[in-house]
């Protein structure tokens, strides 16, 4: 799974946070305060348009600090500017500065572990930034238990991702500070993070126990806010919505669930993609029958026939024998019934191209009249005693 996201600061100025947030973003990361414990002149615009715009947000802290008192105070200065405002992605303790790599690992352990225990104890998750150098020579095996964001990039910085710098450590990594991105007019750090702090799993974490409708709940809000996604002609954007549409079945669900099978058809992938970003991978493992789900044939074996769907079942459809599409209900309605799922042609550029969409079926055959969905291609038949009779084959799997 990657997360690709950005961090900022007063350095980016005034940012349109509608048109990243429309481009695809997963994360953004603000910087809280500056030298001294000012407030950053832009982190509380920042963090309201983030929320505005649905982005999960982050806070880091470049510390300056060069003992246990003074990194106590930064610390404090976060969690009052905070304010008890939740962050879905950790406090990030930035520790790069040059003066504070001459207290030595023994000192630097402390000082982390001191802004920890003020950060954590008020709420906020935690974590450290660093370089790879500082990562591997300075920061002692102790701090190693945390969370690390590492930054790691080329001397001639372009912008792009380059696979041969990726760390082999750290749940995050900083992968360019001179990206470029429609809504920032300059350039900016880009990262992808291989942890989703968003996961609903944390409630799991925290022994809350979710109701059968809560967990139904979560899932088809994660599977409505992607309405509207554009599967990819490539393997570029694939965290925006609109961009770089194409018709090649590249998508981000392929590419965080299964990469090696990027560019096949994708409705089963975004039924495990859900459940992923709803509980986690480890949850998604022992809730779906298999994982993952790749390749509607192989699910008809593993479903029990039911003649009603209910909400949060997920439904696969049968033509010409074979099952061959998947989706999620998200409503029932006498004979008909809504789901969600990459079925919709939309016209992009003078090309059709799939999308996740809302699509509603009657009775058993579950298509609109000789309307081609996705691979599916049965005429619905005319009264709900002749579809019960005469239906195509639905399957579902009782969440």
């Amino acid at each position: 799974m990657e997360i690709r996201g950005i961090d900022v600061s007063a350095w980016q100025g005034k940012i349109d946070w509608k048109t990243v947030a429309d481009y695809g973003m997963g994360f953004a990361i603000l910087r809280i305060t500056e030298a001294g414990n000012v407030i950053d002149s832009y982190f509380e615009q920042n963090f309201s348009e983030c929320r505005k715009y649905n982005i999960p947000v982050g806070a880091y802290k470049y510390s300056y600090a060069m003992t246990v008192a003074e990194i106590q105070s930064e610390a404090r200065k976060v969690v009052e500017v905070l304010n008890g405002r939740k962050l879905q992605y950790p406090v990030w303790l930035d520790l790069e500065w040059n003066n504070q790599r001459s207290l030595g690992a023994e000192q630097i352990h402390k000082l982390a572990e001191a802004f920890e225990k003020i950060i954590t104890a008020a709420g906020y998750k935690f974590g450290i930034y660093c370089n790879v150098d500082w990562y591997l020579n300075v920061i002692c095996s102790h701090l190693k238990k945390y969370d690390f964001w590492i930054a790691r990039y080329p001397a001639s910085d372009n912008g792009t991702l380059q696979e041969r710098l990726r760390p082999d450590f750290g749940v995050g990594w900083q992968y360019s500070s001179k990206a470029k991105i429609p809504g920032i007019s300059g350039t900016v750090d880009r990262n992808i993070f291989y942890k989703d702090y968003n996961e609903a799993k944390d409630i799991k974490k925290e022994n809350a126990v979710m109701t059968k409708s809560e967990a139904i709940n979560v899932v088809l809000g994660i599977a409505k806010e992607e309405i509207g996604y554009l599967e990819k002609k490539n393997n570029s954007k694939l965290d925006s919505k609109t961009g770089n549409a194409g018709s090649a079945n590249y998508t981000k669900y392929w590419r965080d669930i299964k990469p090696s099978y990027q560019g096949q058809p994708w409705c089963a992938a975004f039924i495990s993609w859900c459940f992923m970003k709803a509980f986690g991978l480890d949850n998604a493992k022992k809730l779906l029958k298999h994982w993952p789900y790749v390749y509607c044939p192989t699910l008809g074996v593993l479903f029990v026939k039911n003649a009603n769907p209910k909400v949060g079942d997920i439904v696969i459809f049968k033509h010409g024998g074979t099952f061959t599409h998947t989706g999620f209900v998200t409503k029932v309605a006498g004979d008909r019934f809504w789901t969600e799922h990459p079925v919709s042609w939309q016209m992009v550029a003078g090309c059709a191209r799939r999308a996740i969409t809302t699509v509603i079926f009657r009775g058993q055959n579950f298509v609109h009249r000789t309307i081609q969905l996705f691979y599916l291609q049965i005429k619905m038949k005319q009264t709900r005693q002749q579809t019960q009779k005469e239906a195509a084959t639905c399957l579902t799997q009782r969440q």
